[in-house]
């Protein structure tokens, strides 16, 4: 409670034109999206996900809504489609970097920092729990823009072999208004 009330008197008293102003990782909008995750011991044959990505600027910074469709077989052999929804807020920290802060419907979490790069590219940087590895791993994303809108590479950390592998690749396709 006491940290609730720390936070909004921090937005109320604090004027807008003095708030160093944040930068915003994606081009606001909406984006159409397509993933594909290797085999990992949750799925053993990968998993695919398609959906739609909101990215809004606000005052405290960006704030992403995906919603997406995940498509895998289990090690069973039994084919799942399931509905995700996955909500990604940046802001700066009181020492001025830039964070992230991740939760999933399926229970992935994390909140991790951001690095963007002039030519437009950025990197996330977490330890969080992956529901697609099923446990806390250390992530790494680098996002790149294309002509069409971003691709991704997501990687994480494998301590048994104590070296960066491959979990993930997206393309993040922009949907001009119409």
């Amino acid at each position: 409670m006491i940290g609730n009330l720390l936070f909004f008197s921090f937005l109320v008293a604090s004027d807008p034109k003095t708030v160093d102003s944040l930068n915003y990782p994606m081009k606001e909008g909406v984006y159409q999206l397509q993933s594909q995750t290797v085999a990992t011991s949750r799925y053993p044959n990968g998993m695919t996900e398609t959906g739609i990505r909101k990215v809004i600027n606000e005052d405290l910074g960006q704030k992403w809504v995906t919603n997406t469709t995940l498509a895998y077989t289990d090690s069973n052999n039994q084919s799942f489609r399931k509905a995700v929804t996955y909500e990604t807020i940046f802001f700066k920290d009181f020492n001025g970097e830039e964070k992230f802060f991740k939760i999933g419907s399926q229970g992935s979490y994390g909140l991790g920092t951001v690095t963007i790069q002039k030519d437009g590219s950025f990197v996330q940087e977490t330890e969080a729990m992956s529901n697609s590895v099923g446990k806390m791993v250390k992530s790494k994303v680098v996002v790149t823009p294309t002509k069409k809108g971003y691709d991704s590479v997501q990687t994480y950390y494998d301590e048994a072999v104590k070296k960066w592998v491959p979990l993930r690749t997206t393309t993040y396709i922009y949907m001009p208004k119409s």
